[in-house]
C-alpha cells in the first residue's frame, strides 16, 4: 500500500518564525521591564518611610529570668505530657522572653521589637519596632522602619502559636499600600518551630489568647 504523505497547501513564509520570535522577545522583555519597574517602585516607596538608623528603647523592668525559665520549662513539660497547664505572661515577661529566646539564624528580636501593650478585642499585641529593610543595592547597610506594629496572635493547628504583622504605622508618614501585606511573609515564630528543642513544645500548645496584661497559653484548649 502506498504511504500517504501530507503536502503543505500554503507557501512557507520564513517571516512567521521571525514574527513568533519577536513576539516572544517582546513578551519576555515586557515581563522583565515590569518586574524591574515594580522593584524600583517598591524600593522608592520604602525609602519614604525608612531611615538610616534604628530606634532604640529604654531597658524595661528587671525580670527574674531564672524564674521565667523555670515556668517555661514546667509548662513545656506539661505540654509534652499532654497535661493541663496554664502559662500567663505580662508585657515585661513577653519582652524578657524575646530577649532570652535562642538565635535561629535570623538574629535576636530584642532590638527589633518591644511589646508595649495588649489589645484583647483584636487578639493583638502592640509593639514598637525597628525593622531592618534591605536596600535595592543589597551590599549597602540596611535602612530601618521605625514605628508601631500590630501583631495578631493565633494558633496554627499542629504548629502552635503564631504572630502575624497586620498593622503598621510610622510617625509623621503614611505607610504605602501593600507594605503590610508584603511584611506578612516575615516568619516571626516559624524559625523557632525548626529548633528541635522548641518545636515539640510549640506544637503541643493548643490555646493562646491575648489578655489585658499580655498572653495566656494553655496546653489543652478549653471546651466551649
Amino acid at each position: 500500500m502506498a504511504r500517504t504523505q501530507k503536502v503543505p497547501t500554503a507557501e512557507f513564509n520564513p517571516g512567521y518564525g521571525c514574527f513568533i520570535m519577536m513576539a516572544a522577545i517582546l513578551i519576555f522583555g515586557g515581563i522583565i521591564s515590569w518586574s524591574a519597574y515594580t522593584l524600583y517602585e517598591q524600593n522608592r516607596l520604602l525609602d519614604t518611610i525608612t531611615v538610616d538608623q534604628p530606634n532604640t528603647w529604654p531597658t524595661t523592668a528587671t525580670i527574674d529570668t531564672a524564674d521565667l525559665k523555670t515556668r517555661l520549662s514546667d509548662f513545656g513539660k506539661a505540654a509534652l505530657e499532654n497535661r493541663d497547664a496554664v502559662l500567663t505572661l505580662n508585657i515585661d515577661e513577653i519582652n524578657a522572653l524575646i530577649a532570652i529566646a535562642p538565635d535561629t539564624g535570623f538574629g535576636s528580636y530584642e532590638k527589633l521589637v518591644r511589646v508595649k501593650s495588649a489589645d484583647p478585642a483584636h487578639k493583638a499585641l502592640i509593639a514598637d519596632v525597628a525593622l531592618p529593610i534591605k536596600r535595592l543595592k543589597f551590599w549597602e547597610p540596611p535602612r530601618y522602619l521605625n514605628g508601631e506594629a500590630v501583631y495578631t496572635i493565633d494558633i496554627i493547628k499542629a504548629e502552635g502559636p503564631d504572630a502575624k504583622l497586620t498593622g503598621l504605622s510610622v510617625p509623621g508618614k503614611e505607610v504605602p499600600e501593600g507594605v503590610v501585606d508584603n511584611m506578612q511573609i516575615w516568619p516571626w515564630v516559624a524559625p523557632y518551630r525548626k529548633l528541635d528543642s522548641l518545636a515539640p513544645t510549640l506544637r503541643a500548645i493548643q490555646h493562646i489568647e491575648v489578655t489585658p496584661d499580655g498572653l495566656l497559653l494553655r496546653t489543652i484548649a478549653p471546651t466551649k
